[in-house]
């Protein structure tokens, strides 16, 4: 059986980056709500190098489990952490439960943070959708003259944006 120490070491990269992602998350959410849109282009372009990094350590870790999966006989897909906790001598066993714990911590708040943003995000392109409508579709039906009247539809078809333009 191959150490099992990179493979700790990766994952335990991976789960600093994902609570990075998490931090990164509660700060886009603050960005959202005060819709500061060029701290939000910042904070994405970090996300993107992070989410890079990400991808680079994922594919490092496969090797790894590749690896150990080979040792044990059987299907990369079918190795579990639970195994891989079952391989491990008594201090890396606590370090591997640890991170399982751990990351699975991370990733439940980071979903959670995601899909609040993702809601936010929603809200703001409803609302920004909706004023576009509002300023294309002004003045159409009927509108009240000076004596209390309705205008008919043609002299109300003023509008602040032409959608022909």
């Amino acid at each position: 059986m191959r150490e099992l120490q990179p493979l700790l070491q990766v994952m335990s990269q991976e789960k600093d980056i994902h609570r990075v992602l998490l931090d990164i998350s509660t700060q886009k959410k603050d960005v959202l709500i005060y819709n500061d849109v060029s701290a939000l282009n910042g904070i994405v372009l970090r996300e993107e190098g992070l989410v890079q990094r990400a991808r680079e350590l994922e594919t490092q870790r496969q090797r790894i489990t590749q690896v150990i999966a080979g040792d044990l006989g059987i299907e990369q897909k079918d190795l579990t952490f639970a195994q891989v906790i079952k391989l491990c001598d008594e201090p890396l066993k606590r370090e591997f439960a640890a991170l399982k714990s751990e990351l699975s911590d991370i990733v439940t708040s980071l979903g959670q943070a995601n899909e609040a943003n993702k809601k936010l995000i929603k809200t703001h392109l409803d609302y920004t959708s909706f004023c576009i409508r509002l300023l294309t579709d002004a003045g159409e039906g009927y509108t009240y003259n000076s004596k209390g009247g309705t205008n008919e539809e043609g002299s109300a078809n003023f509008r602040v944006f032409d959608r022909k333009a």
